[in-house]
């Protein structure tokens, strides 16, 4: 940039920066290639860290300390496995982020939309008090059932408690749909944005703004088309064309979005034609589009390696071994010698349950926090923490044999 500043450039200075921008994207690609190599090979470690890991010293405890003196309390156990094992997971996943380049780190949006605006987007003819009621009313009927089943059944406090956050979980898939089909129609309109940007530029030069907007919206049946069609009737009822084309990023928290409506907005005020702008724009939205699918596509591994760990497989490991340990007759072992005394193994043994349960909640806190900040939607953190928590402890539960 300098160079072109000093020197000046054949081409125009637009298109040697633009030059610049498509070298970084490409250099940007093969970054992003080498990281996911590298993910999926933490992604391995990172089981055997948060799953295998804690089974075997849980083995080690209870099995071990059943047969000889292993100098290992109920204290300790508490300590390492419900601190000192989440802290390794911490460490391990701070590492992992640390590896990802900055480019692939999402930042937060700038534009958080409620429930009501998500809901009239969708076109879903729903209040927002109607919408958590039913999910609301369902979630107390499963708590209800849960917590009968706990206290008069199975006669598990632990269980009982489970009652809370399950009471959350339908109100949680709830809003996991309907953020899902925001962000898809968020998704689809950046998609078209290039084949918008194409068919503008390819309108003659001498159409007003105010045409193109209107072809726009009668081009194809789209979400994007839609947000045209409103901002074509918006003019129509006298409203001023550039606060209508505003209007539509300020509807739609789309980046590209955005970038692509100032391009329109900036045509407007300066009146000047724009259509190679626009077509130069195309194809760098297409680029930008290309290594956005290829992150999505391959961040997709960690996100889903961290649920499919925190809801079923950690918590069903440690269930299982917890279920055999519990199967051992500690006062037999005591008779011939083998071990501490009984009274210390049970104490043990009850001490590595409670830990379990700790460590599986601890461990669905930190993936759910983990992968929200590496989508850059850190709102998202509360919904995963709601699904993890009761399916890791359904599962651990189910591992367990309740």
């Amino acid at each position: 940039m300098i160079s072109v500043y000093e020197h000046g450039s054949k081409d125009s200075p637009a298109q040697a920066i633009r030059e610049i921008a498509l070298d970084s994207l490409h250099c940007q690609k093969a970054q992003a290639k080498e990281f996911y190599a590298r993910l999926s090979v933490l992604s391995v470690a990172f089981i055997a860290l948060s799953a295998i890991a804690p089974a075997l010293l849980q083995s080690f405890i209870v099995v071990g300390g059943s047969f000889m003196d292993i100098g290992f309390g109920a204290e300790m156990a508490l300590l390492v496995i419900a601190v000192l094992l989440p802290a390794a997971d911490i460490i391990f996943l701070l590492y992992t982020r640390s590896l990802t380049p900055e480019f692939l780190k999402e930042g937060e949006r700038k534009w958080d939309s409620g429930i009501d605006e998500m809901l009239k987007r969708c076109g879903m003819e729903i209040s927002k008090k109607d919408f958590l009621g039913q999910p609301a009313a369902l979630g107390a009927l499963f708590m209800l059932l849960t917590l009968y089943y706990g206290l008069f059944i199975a006669g598990d406090e632990l269980i009982a408690a489970l009652s809370i956050p399950v009471f959350f979980l339908p109100i949680a898939i709830s809003y996991s749909y309907l953020h899902y089909i925001y962000s898809s129609r968020l998704q689809k309109i950046g998609e078209a944005i290039p084949d918008m940007l194409l068919l503008a530029a390819s309108l003659p030069e001498h159409m007003g703004i105010q045409r193109i907007i209107s072809r726009l919206a009668e081009n194809e049946d789209g979400p994007l088309n839609g947000e045209f069609a409103i901002a074509a009737a918006e003019i129509s009822n006298g409203m001023p064309t550039e606060q209508a084309l505003l209007r539509i990023s300020e509807r739609n928290p789309s980046l590209p979005l955005a970038r692509a409506i100032g391009l329109m907005a900036g045509s407007l005020s300066s009146g000047t034609a724009m259509g190679s702008v626009f077509r130069q724009a195309a194809q760098d939205f297409l680029e930008t589009n290309s290594l956005l699918r290829e992150r999505a596509a391959n961040t997709a591994v960690q996100k889903y390696t961290l649920l499919f760990a925190g809801g079923l497989l950690v918590p069903l490991i440690l269930g299982t071994v917890s279920s055999l340990a519990a199967g051992f007759d500690f006062g037999q072992m005591d008779g011939i010698g083998l071990g501490v005394d009984a009274a210390q193994k049970m104490a043990l043994n009850e001490a590595v349950q409670v830990a379990n349960i700790a460590y599986i909640a601890e461990y669905a806190l930190i993936a759910s926090a983990f992968i929200a900040f590496q989508e850059g939607k850190s709102g998202k953190a509360f919904l995963y923490a709601l699904f993890l928590v009761p399916a890791g402890m359904l599962a651990y539960f189910a591992g367990k044999g309740f």
